[in-house]
């Protein structure tokens, strides 16, 4: 099996947000705004571990991508278009988030986010600052290292991705003074697994390349995160509770599901509870966070369920 040592320098680079027509570049200096992006990988993923039916381990290490191009738009397509970097992001793979930028935009509720993760345009930077050595002169946009069966292996992509995430609930920035925290996960988690049958994709086999790009593409979620915590907070009302499947849907259509580590605060425990409320005529409120799922629901971490007067 193919290893490659390519270590590099780990830099997390501040990336600086404007609107409009104004550009910013990676040295420049902001601090004020009403928007800050995080970003990270699920909690639940801290250490990568997987191990499949297969013999064999695949574990994530370090992850640098080349992100720019970050927009917000409203749910009248109107853009507030932060020009940022080019920067690279070196993830977290603790399972913290990590603020890269602040800035403003106008009040308004927006509901769709843009980004790139793009190849390297050196016209653009300065190509003798230190984050960029691994990617001057290449055709890469992130670099993916680890180890797959205790071999040691480097993966560099080339493939540019454009995102458009819609929110699962719209991000609304109420004024030019309050700031609103935006976090982007990256759920790494799914890289080398193959959809279909659930196996391992060995990073260090160019035939599995097309589908290692695909699960990459399909691997970013964005949601609104005022503490920074990675997971995503909901409120609203309660329409209807699913025993069997140990869940709930809101009158917005939001799935929230819940398991054995769920936290229950306040009087009302469990979701027994709740449906019988229901099932009385009562008018039930919840709110919570948890994680934002691949399948658009919510797996709670903690709720809290009150019913209304």
């Amino acid at each position: 099996m193919k290893a490659i040592f390519n270590l590099g320098l780990s830099i997390m680079v501040l990336a600086l947000f404007s609107c409009g027509d104004n550009e910013t570049g990676p040295n420049d200096q902001e601090t004020d705004g009403n928007v800050s992006l995080s970003i990270g990988v699920p909690a639940t993923l801290s250490n990568l571990n997987r191990v499949t039916n297969s013999t064999q381990a695949i574990t994530i290490s370090r992850v640098r991508l080349l992100m720019e191009e970050v927009k917000l738009k409203t749910t009248e397509e109107d853009v507030a278009d932060f020009k940022i970097g080019p920067l690279v992001v070196d993830l977290n793979l603790e399972g913290n988030v990590t603020n890269i930028g602040v800035g403003s935009i106008p009040a308004g509720s927006y509901n769709k986010f843009e980004f790139k993760v793009k190849k390297l345009d050196g016209d653009d930077v300065d190509t003798n600052d230190p984050q960029f050595t691994d990617f001057v002169g290449t055709e890469i946009s992130l670099i993916i290292e680890g180890t797959t069966d205790s071999e040691s292996f480097i993966l560099q992509i080339e493939e540019e991705f454009k995102q458009e995430i819609e929110f699962l609930i719209p991000l609304e920035i109420l004024s030019d003074t309050s700031l609103t925290n935006l976090t982007l996960l990256v759920n790494t988690n799914t890289w080398f697994i193959d959809p279909g049958s659930s196996n391992e994709l060995d990073p260090t086999d160019p035939s599995n390349l097309d589908r290692i790009i695909e699960n990459i593409d399909n691997s970013f979620i964005a949601f609104e995160d005022d503490d920074e915590d990675g997971e995503l907070e909901f409120e609203g009302m309660v329409s209807i509770v699913d025993l069997n499947n140990s869940s709930i849907t809101l009158t917005t259509g939001l799935l929230v599901v819940t398991d054995n580590a769920t936290i229950f605060d306040g009087s009302i425990t469990s979701l027994d509870s709740v449906n019988t409320l229901l099932s009385q005529g009562s008018e039930v409120n919840v709110e919570g966070e948890g994680i934002h799922q691949s399948d658009l629901s919510i797996l709670a971490s903690e709720v809290k369920f009150e019913v209304e007067d």
